[in-house]
């Protein structure tokens, strides 16, 4: 059954903005500053060098996980709920964002979506856990849009960052919790003779 990992998924997203910390603090002392690196005897084009693979190695992971990590979160949404009556299959939630134009449409049905698909599945199955809100999964996809205008997307980038921190931790909840009832549900039911001898011992 499918599960998410909170502690995964955070640790990756601390780690890389440690790295970017880490290289990116002395890439820009450098490329703002030659004084050093003249006093040492080294010419500028092996401090531009190694400027720019300090770069490379602050930004390149950092990037990379941010646009990775949501298709990895909708494909683990998706098949938490693949039962043939959701609207879409994971490949297919990933596959579709991927088409000009139509990817506007399809991330509302990604993201907005999943809560009423989900729970459907948990009505459907008659499975004891919270039903879940949709207020954060519109509300991401909404600021993701908003980031194509220019200036207004230095608030809408770093909003729709701080809700999808959000959404990995209410979503891995809310998988986790489903994985959790339907290993409940499709356990056989104790013999009552083992009742009776568990009741009276």
């Amino acid at each position: 059954m499918t599960r998410m990992s909170k502690g995964r998924y955070f640790g990756a997203l601390t780690a890389t903005f440690l790295l970017l910390l880490a290289c990116g603090v002395p890439a820009l002392f450098l490329l703002n500053s030659y004084q050093i690196p003249r006093d040492m005897g080294i010419d500028d084009n092996l401090t531009n060098l190694f400027v720019g693979i300090l770069l490379l190695l602050a930004i390149g992971p950092f990037v990379l996980t941010w646009m990775i990590l949501p298709f990895v979160v909708i494909y683990k949404m998706w098949a938490s709920i693949r039962d043939g009556y959701a609207r879409t299959t994971p490949g297919k939630a990933i596959g579709f964002l991927f088409i000009p134009f139509v990817n506007l449409y399809w991330l509302f049905q990604v993201w907005g979506g999943f809560p009423t698909d989900y729970n459907e599945y948990v009505e459907g199955h008659r499975l004891d856990v919270p039903r879940l809100g949709s207020g954060l999964f519109v509300a991401y996809p909404i600021l993701i849009v908003l980031s194509i205008i220019p200036v207004l997307n230095i608030l809408t980038v770093l909003g729709a960052q701080i809700v999808f921190l959000v959404l990995i931790a209410k979503t891995s909840d809310a998988i986790n919790r489903l994985a959790e009832a339907n290993q409940i549900q499709s356990r056989p039911p104790i013999p009552i003779n083992v009742k009776q001898i568990a009741a009276t011992a």
